[in-house]
């Protein structure tokens, strides 16, 4: 279940940079650096390019991000737009600073902590009242970086709060907002809150992903679906009236059909009494 949720949160990732209007950079903001004071208002894009390229030296000289951060802050201050792309290259300078530190201190990294970056993130959260697309994917870092302590709770709650944010008809917000719920019902699961994790699956195999146009985003639904669906089995394998009210979409019994069927046969031949 690890190595799924885990999967789940990369996916979430690449999804947030979709999350509102973010176009390919143009050739223009050719500066590697970025000072703290500005020579004059940047666009968007411009301040991304840099933000990328500056996470890029950073990267490569194992740097100090906290320069890379408070320009992003002040940005945030001045009420100025950043882009999905943007806010994810710089909780990323900060969480890969951590894991560097860590590393070079022998830490295994199942014993990562993380806690510059949570404060990095609880500080932009301040400025991002009145736009749920920027909270929601700030609440989503926050979500892998508290998983990455292993605080699988307060993952799952951060997620939880992520998805309430996404409620929109724009198909990028629904699909992450899917993944939040698929990889809070991971979590959930991982702590063994059955209820908590059913409720968070049921959204994921509730949402109509067959009405989705896009070919490419529709089969991010179905592994989902499928994903949320092999779980539901799991976690009602020893209750036969549960398993036998299950209903899969048809163009899923393919892959969930198999497994269904198989613990509804176990659950029949144990017999054993429902909860």
């Amino acid at each position: 279940m690890c190595r799924k949720s885990s999967s789940l949160v990369l996916h979430s990732f690449l999804l947030a940079l979709l999350l509102g209007a973010c176009l390919a950079p143009t050739s223009q903001p050719a500066s590697t650096t970025l000072p703290l004071t500005l020579g004059g208002p940047e666009s968007p894009l411009e301040f991304e390019a840099r933000i990328v390229r500056w996470n890029k030296q950073i990267d490569a000289a194992a740097g100090d991000p906290a320069p890379l951060a408070d320009a992003f802050l002040q940005r945030l201050r001045e009420y100025r737009y950043v882009t999905p792309a943007t806010v994810y290259w710089s909780v990323s300078a900060m969480r890969e600073n951590e894991n560097r530190r860590q590393s070079a201190k022998n830490i295994k990294p199942t014993d990562f902590q993380y806690p510059d970056t949570i404060s990095f993130i609880a500080e932009a959260l301040q400025f991002s009242d009145g736009n749920p697309h920027l909270r929601a994917q700030l609440l989503q870092l926050k979500a892998s970086a508290l998983e990455g302590e292993s605080d699988l709770q307060a993952a799952s709650d951060a997620y939880g709060q992520a998805a309430e944010l996404l409620v929109t008809a724009d198909v990028d917000g629904d699909l992450a907002r899917i993944q939040c719920f698929a990889s809070r019902g991971s979590l959930e699961e991982r702590l063994g809150h059955k209820t908590a994790a059913l409720q968070a699956y049921s959204q994921v195999l509730s949402y109509a992903w067959y009405q989705v146009s896009d070919s490419e985003k529709m089969h991010e639904f179905i592994d989902l679906y499928e994903q949320a669906g092999r779980s539901t089995i799991e976690l009602n394998r020893r209750d036969l009236k549960a398993l036998q009210q299950l209903a899969f979409i048809p163009a899923t019994l393919d892959q969930l059909g198999p497994p269904l069927q198989a613990a509804i046969k176990e659950a029949q031949q144990n017999k054993t009494p429902t909860h």
